[in-house]
C-alpha cells in the first residue's frame, strides 16, 4: 500500500472517529496554543516551582537542580507528551478508551491510572488555587505586609486559625471552574484566550521589577551557581523528574483531552515541543522573581547567604507558603503601583489555576461521556467528587503535602503507563501511522525518538523509581513503614489501593462485556431456531 493510500484510509478513519466522538474543534490556532498554554502555566510554575527548587539548593545554589530539571524535560517531558497529542489527535477518545482502542480491552486501567492521578492532584490543586483568591482578596482590602514577619502571620492565620476559609474558596475554585466547562471547547478557548496573556503580562511586569530590586543579582548569582556535591542526593533527581511532569502536565492524561478537540492540520510535534520548553522557562522566570525578592529583603536585613538560603529551605508552613509570603512583600516595595500589581498578580494567579483546573475537570468528564453519561451529570458528579476528595487537604496542610508527595511521583508513574502505549502498539509503527503518516503541515517525528521510548525512558523510569524507594527509605525524618506526611509506606499504600480498584474494575468490565457477548449470542440462535423456513412447494 502507498503512503497516499495509508494516509487516505487513515483520514477516513479519523473522520468516522470525529463523527462517533468529538463533532468540535478550536476555532483557532491561537486558541489552541493559549489553551495547552493554560492547561499548564498555574500555580505549579508560580507556587510549586521555586519551592522545589529551593528545596534542592545548597549550600553554594540551585544550578544542579536546574541542569537536571532540564534533561527531564528533554528525555522524560517531550517524548511523553508527544505521546499524549499523538494518541488524542488520532483516536479522539479520552486515555481510558485510547488504550482500549489501540492496545486491547485488558489495558482500561493504564487509561484509568492517569484518570485517578489527575482526579487526585486536581482535589488538593483547588485548595491551592483557593489560596490565591485568598490572597486576591486581600491585596484589594487590606494593605500589603510591611515585613516578612507580618506576611508570615497573614499565613499562618490562614492555615491555623480561619480553616473553614480554605474549604470555603475550595468550593469556590470547582464552582468557577465548572461553570467555565459548561460548553467544552468553547468555554475552554474563549476563558484562555483572556486568561493567558493577562498572566504572562502580569509575571512578565514583575519579572522586570524583582530585577531593578537592591541586591537582586545576588539572588539570581545564587539561583545559578552550581553546589555539585548535591547531586549525590537522590531525592534531588526524583524531584527535578517529578517536578518537570508536574510542571508540563505530562504523562497527566490532559493534553491527551485537549487533543481530542484537533484535527489532522493541527502540528502536534510542533505543539509539543515548543509549549513545553515555553512552559519551563515561565517557571524559571517566577524562580528568578521569586528569588530576587528574598535575597533583596534579607540582604538589607543584614543576613547571610546561608542563613539565607537555609531561610529557602525551610521546610513546613514557610516553605510551603514560600510564593504566598515572598510576593507580597516584593509589591509592598512598589509603593501604590504594587498594590495594583499585587490585585492582578494574584488574579491571574488564580485564574491560571482556574484554566488549569478546567483540563483537570475536562479529563474525567470525558471519560464519564465515554461511559455515556451525559455531560449534564457528569460534570456536578466530578465537581462534587473533587471536591468532598479535597477537604482534607483544605482543613490540613500537612495532608495536602502528603497529597503532593504521593501523587506528583504518581504522575511519574502515569508517564511510565502512557510510554507503554507505544512500546507495545510498536513504537516505529506509533510513529509513522499515528504522528508522520496521520498529521498534516506538521514536523516530523525523528527516529531517535523510537529509541529514547523502547530504552532510554524505561531506564529511566527504573533509575527514578528505585531512586525513590532508596532517598524515602534513608529519610531521617520518617520512618519508611510509618504512615508519615512523606513516608514510602504512604505511597505504597495510597498506590496499591488506586490500583487495585481499576484493575478491579477492568476485571469486572471483561467479565460483563463476555456475558453480554454469551447472552446475544444464545439470543441470536434462539432468534434463528424460531425463524419458520419457506417450504418449496408454497413458495412455487
Amino acid at each position: 500500500m502507498s503512503s497516499e493510500e495509508q494516509r487516505s484510509l487513515l483520514g477516513s478513519s479519523s473522520s468516522s472517529d470525529q463523527q462517533n466522538s468529538r463533532a468540535s474543534s478550536f476555532s483557532s490556532k491561537w486558541g489552541l496554543v493559549l489553551s495547552c498554554i493554560g492547561c499548564v502555566v498555574g500555580t505549579g510554575n508560580i507556587w510549586r516551582f521555586p519551592r522545589i527548587v529551593a528545596n534542592n539548593s545548597g549550600e553554594k545554589g540551585g544550578l544542579q537542580f536546574l541542569l537536571v530539571w532540564i534533561l527531564f524535560l528533554a528525555f522524560w517531558s517531550i517524548p511523553v507528551i508527544l505521546i499524549e497529542y499523538s494518541v488524542g489527535r488520532y483516536t479522539r477518545h479520552g486515555p481510558v478508551k485510547s488504550f482500549r482502542s489501540l492496545v486491547g480491552p485488558w489495558s482500561l486501567w493504564c487509561g484509568g491510572w492517569m484518570v485517578a492521578v489527575v482526579v487526585l492532584i486536581g482535589s488538593y490543586y483547588s485548595v491551592v488555587v483557593g489560596w490565591c483568591f485568598y490572597y486576591l482578596f486581600r491585596s484589594i482590602f487590606y494593605h500589603l505586609p510591611n515585613s516578612i514577619q507580618e506576611s508570615r502571620n497573614i499565613w499562618k492565620d490562614l492555615q491555623e486559625h480561619h480553616q473553614y476559609i480554605p474549604v470555603l474558596l475550595h468550593l469556590l475554585t470547582l464552582f468557577i471552574t465548572s461553570i467555565s466547562l459548561t460548553r467544552s471547547v468553547s468555554s475552554i478557548e474563549r476563558v484562555n484566550s483572556i486568561i493567558v496573556p493577562l498572566l504572562l503580562l502580569v509575571l512578565v511586569v514583575s519579572f522586570y521589577w524583582s530585577l531593578t530590586l537592591e541586591y537582586a543579582s545576588q539572588g539570581i548569582s545564587f539561583l545559578f551557581s552550581p553546589d555539585w556535591g548535591e547531586l549525590k542526593n537522590l531525592r534531588l533527581w526524583v524531584e527535578a523528574a517529578s517536578q518537570n511532569a508536574w510542571d508540563t502536565g505530562a504523562g497527566a492524561g490532559l493534553f491527551l483531552t485537549y487533543a481530542t478537540f484537533m484535527t489532522r492540520r493541527n502540528s502536534v510535534v510542533k505543539i509539543g515541543t515548543i509549549l513545553p520548553t515555553c512552559n519551563n522557562l515561565i517557571s524559571l522566570i517566577c524562580a528568578i522573581t521569586l528569588y530576587c525578592t528574598v535575597f533583596s529583603t534579607e540582604i538589607r536585613e543584614r543576613q547571610s547567604q546561608s542563613k539565607i538560603a537555609a531561610l529557602l529551605r525551610e521546610d513546613g508552613y514557610a516553605n510551603t507558603g514560600l510564593t504566598f509570603l515572598w510576593m507580597p512583600v516584593l509589591y509592598k516595595e512598589l509603593g501604590v503601583p504594587g498594590r495594583v500589581l499585587s490585585c492582578l498578580f494574584f488574579l491571574c494567579l488564580a485564574l491560571a489555576g482556574v484554566s488549569s483546573l478546567i483540563a483537570v475537570l475536562e479529563l474525567p468528564v470525558l471519560t464519564l461521556e465515554e461511559m455515556r453519561i451525559p455531560r449534564k451529570f457528569a460534570l456536578p458528579l466530578v465537581s462534587v467528587g473533587m471536591f468532598c476528595l479535597g477537604i482534607p487537604s483544605a482543613l490540613n496542610l500537612d495532608f495536602l503535602v502528603n497529597q503532593d508527595f504521593v501523587w506528583a511521583f504518581g504522575q511519574v508513574l502515569a508517564g511510565v503507563v502512557t510510554i507503554s502505549l507505544p512500546i507495545r502498539y510498536g513504537a516505529s509503527k506509533f510513529r509513522n501511522e499515528i504522528v508522520n503518516q496521520f498529521g498534516l503541515e506538521d514536523w516530523k517525528l525523528p527516529k531517535i525518538w523510537v529509541y529514547v521510548i523502547n530504552f532510554v525512558d524505561p531506564t529511566v523510569a527504573i533509575a527514578l523509581l528505585v531512586s525513590f524507594v532508596i532517598d524515602t527509605v534513608k529519610d531521617e525524618k520518617t520512618k519508611w513503614y510509618e504512615f508519615g506526611r512523606e513516608s514510602l509506606m504512604s505511597c505504597l499504600v495510597e498506590w496499591f489501593v488506586v490500583l487495585i480498584l481499576l484493575v478491579l474494575a477492568n476485571a469486572l468490565w471483561m467479565r460483563y462485556r463476555r456475558t453480554r457477548r454469551r447472552i446475544h449470542r444464545i439470543s441470536s440462535i434462539r432468534d434463528t431456531q424460531r425463524t419458520p423456513t419457506t417450504n418449496v412447494d408454497d413458495a412455487n
